[in-house]
C-alpha cells in the first residue's frame, strides 16, 4: 500500500468519525481525538491543533496546512502560517504575504498587512505597524487601518482602542459604543465588562449591546458573563472576597475558593484553600468534579484539557477520562 492510499485513508476515516460531533477536534500530540475518544493518527505532523469547525489545522515540517473533513480527497497546500477557519475562510502567510484562503486553498488577492486573524461575524481583524482594521472575506479593507488597539468581532461588535479610550464599533466601523473607558472585554450574552479608572483604582462594571450600563461600576475586577452567571471581586487582586451574581446584580452565591475561573457550558474551574488543587463546580456551587488537577481549564463542546500529576488528558463533564497522555 503506497503512501499516498494510506493518506487518504487517514483522511476517510477522520471524516467518518468527526461526523459524529458534529465536527469537533481535540488536538493530542500525535493527532486529534473526538468527544468519544476515538484517536485519529496525523501522520509525521509536528503539531496539531483543536478545531470547532469542519477543518482541522496541523504543522509540519514548519509548515501550516489542513484537513478538510467536507472534501477528505483535498489536498491542502502549506502556509507559513495559518488562522483558525470560521465561517469557511481563514489568512494565510506566503512568503510574507498575506491573503484570505477557502476551504479548498483558494487564495484571494493579497491583503497588505503585517499581520492577520481569525474571521468572526464575517470580518478579519488586521495589523499594519501598530494599527488595526478589518477586512472581509474577499480580503477588502472595510474597516479603515487607524485604530492603535482592536479585537475581534464578537456579537457584532468589536471593542476598539482610540484616542486613548476603549470603546465598540458595529460591522460597518461606526462608534455605536462611545470610547469613554480605560479597559474592557469583549461583548458575551449581550453584555460586555468596562472598567473605568479612579486614580490608582480600578472600577469595574457591565453595559449592555446599547452602551447602557446594567450593573455599575463598582467591582475591584470582573470576569465575563458565561451561562448567564459572572464571577466578580470586590476589590481588586490579591484581595480576596469574590462572588458570583447575575444580570440584576444579584448575588447568587459567595465563593469561598483561592481562585475560580468563569463558568464555561455549566461548569466553573476552581482552587482549592487546603490542597492547592483544581475541580470545577456547578451554577449551584456544588463541587461536581473534585479537586484533583495541577492547573485551570475549560469545557468545550463537552471537553476539558487537565493537568494531573503532570500528565495531560482530556475529560468529560462527569471528570470521565476520555484520552491521556
Amino acid at each position: 500500500m503506497n503512501n499516498k492510499v494510506i493518506i487518504l485513508l487517514l483522511f476517510s476515516f477522520l471524516f467518518t468519525s468527526i461526523q459524529k460531533v458534529n465536527g469537533q477536534l481535540y488536538s493530542i500530540p500525535s493527532g486529534w481525538i473526538n468527544f468519544n475518544g476515538e484517536q485519529i493518527l496525523c501522520e509525521n505532523c509536528d503539531t496539531t491543533f483543536s478545531s470547532d469547525s469542519n477543518i482541522a489545522i496541523y504543522k509540519k515540517k514548519n509548515k501550516f496546512s489542513f484537513i478538510s473533513l467536507k472534501d477528505s480527497s483535498t489536498v491542502a497546500p502549506s502556509f507559513d502560517y495559518l488562522t483558525n477557519f470560521n465561517e469557511g475562510v481563514a489568512m494565510a502567510r506566503i512568503n510574507n504575504k498575506w491573503f484570505v484562503i477557502d476551504s479548498t486553498g483558494k487564495k484571494s488577492k493579497e491583503v497588505k498587512c503585517h499581520y492577520g486573524y481569525a474571521f468572526s461575524n464575517g470580518l478579519a481583524r488586521i495589523q499594519l505597524g501598530n494599527r488595526f482594521g478589518y477586512i472581509n472575506k474577499i480580503g477588502e479593507v472595510v474597516i479603515a487601518i487607524k485604530y492603535f488597539g482592536a479585537y475581534d468581532f464578537n456579537e457584532n461588535l468589536a471593542r476598539v482602542f482610540h484616542k486613548d479610550k476603549w470603546g465598540f464599533i458595529n460591522l460597518k466601523g461606526e462608534m455605536t459604543i462611545t470610547n469613554l473607558y480605560d479597559y474592557a472585554w469583549n461583548f458575551s450574552e449581550g453584555t460586555a465588562a468596562v472598567m473605568k479608572k479612579k486614580g490608582r483604582e480600578e472600577e469595574w462594571g457591565f453595559i449592555d449591546i446599547s452602551g447602557k450600563t446594567i450593573i455599575p461600576l463598582k467591582y475591584g475586577y470582573v470576569f465575563p458573563f458565561s451561562d448567564n452567571i459572572a464571577i466578580v471581586k470586590k476589590e481588586a487582586y490579591p484581595k480576596p472576597g469574590m462572588k458570583a451574581i447575575d444580570k440584576l446584580d444579584a448575588t447568587l452565591f459567595e465563593l469561598k475558593y483561592k481562585d475560580v475561573f468563569p463558568f464555561s457550558e455549566g461548569l466553573s474551574c476552581v482552587l482549592s484553600n487546603s490542597n492547592n488543587l483544581w475541580g470545577f463546580i456547578n451554577p449551584k456551587n456544588e463541587l461536581i468534579i473534585d479537586f484533583q488537577f495541577d492547573q485551570p481549564a475549560k469545557f468545550v463542546n463537552g471537553l476539558a484539557l487537565v493537568l494531573k500529576n503532570n500528565v495531560k488528558m482530556y475529560i468529560d463533564k462527569t471528570g470521565k477520562i476520555v484520552w491521556k497522555e
